[in-house]
């Protein structure tokens, strides 16, 4: 007999350890407090440790927008080393003596070509797919093939320790970043390729990892303390995205008073596309708008109002 599952909504910051793949973690807590349905923001490798937003029930809509949000990290590169993977966990395939002035001027000097859009080369070792094959299946047979290059933003890059060969930097940067692949860039304009070796992240949207709690302390949870944690944050998740959409929200809302300028005892049906967003568009839009998240069947919207789209409400 199959066990009950358990209905948890909303979003546990979780500090993913080392070596744990995100999917190991999300079956741990699956496993752990039976929970119906559960995923998460943002895939970090084993080797990366840091902020894993896990989404439980409804929450689990929300993971496209957080993932298109800004992702902070702090990672270590090694200059003089390169590797198949572009990180420590590969192998090393070329090593090359430092150039010559190497060091921290050198490389706060180099730092500002890496920020703001720049194109990256996704590595042979990754998830994406061409012509229907994962790239790291092929790299694993000892092949490389052609891959076009793709637009990333990195908002921010500093410099925070340096050490010898070793570089602690912080990343700001746009969804679809290889952080690895920056490493490697950077080391090649450098001139002596370079490999990440530690990589930790530390914010992703609203949470940061001052939030995170570590795998060990949920697991000590027993279920309503799982559940009260979750709702938290999703509030948290709401508002943001609330705030996010509100001028365009308004914006049709003032066109729809403007425009149907209906009599104190009609509404004006408006179809908001993301559920999440219901009860933020009902509120905004007061007593004289009636926010549905579907359009019933045979329902006679005002013709002022269009209908609901894909990502729009």
């Amino acid at each position: 007999m199959a066990r009950e599952q358990n209905e948890v909504q909303g979003i546990i910051p979780v500090d993913k350890p080392k070596d744990w793949t995100s999917h190991d973690v999300i079956a741990k807590l699956r496993g752990a407090f039976r929970i119906k349905k559960i995923g998460h923001s943002g895939t970090l490798d084993p080797m990366a440790t840091g902020l894993l937003a896990v989404l439980c029930g409804k929450s689990t809509k929300l993971s496209d927008p957080l993932m298109a949000s800004q992702k902070t990290y702090e990672m270590t590169v090694r200059f003089g080393v390169e590797t198949n993977t572009q990180d420590i966990t590969g192998e090393v395939v070329k090593e090359s003596p430092l150039p010559e002035g190497f060091g921290k001027e050198m490389l706060l000097k180099a730092l500002p070509e890496f920020k703001g859009e720049i194109e990256q080369l996704p590595p042979m070792f990754s998830a994406i797919k061409v012509k229907g094959k994962k790239l790291y299946d092929i790299a694993r047979k000892g092949q490389e093939i052609e891959r076009e290059k793709r637009k990333v933003t990195i908002y921010d890059l500093e410099l925070m320790d340096m050490k010898d060969n070793e570089a602690k930097l912080r990343c700001v940067c746009s969804k679809g970043t290889y952080v690895r692949t920056l490493c490697h860039d950077l080391g090649q304009k450098l001139g002596c390729g370079g490999t990440l070796t530690e990589l930790r992240r530390t914010k992703g949207s609203f949470l940061s990892i001052e939030e995170a709690f570590s795998l060990d302390e949920i697991l000590s949870w027993d279920l309503e303390r799982l559940r009260a944690e979750a709702e938290k944050n999703l509030e948290k998740a709401m508002n943001l995205l609330a705030k996010a959409a509100k001028p365009a929200l308004m914006a049709l809302i003032a066109l729809l008073m403007a425009s149907c300028a209906p009599k104190a005892e009609e509404k004006v049906d408006v179809y908001v596309s993301i559920p999440p967003l219901l009860p933020f568009a009902q509120r905004l839009a007061g007593p004289d708008v009636r926010c549905e998240s579907f359009m019933p069947s045979g329902a006679n919207p005002h013709p002022y109002v269009p209908p609901a789209t894909k990502g729009a409400g």
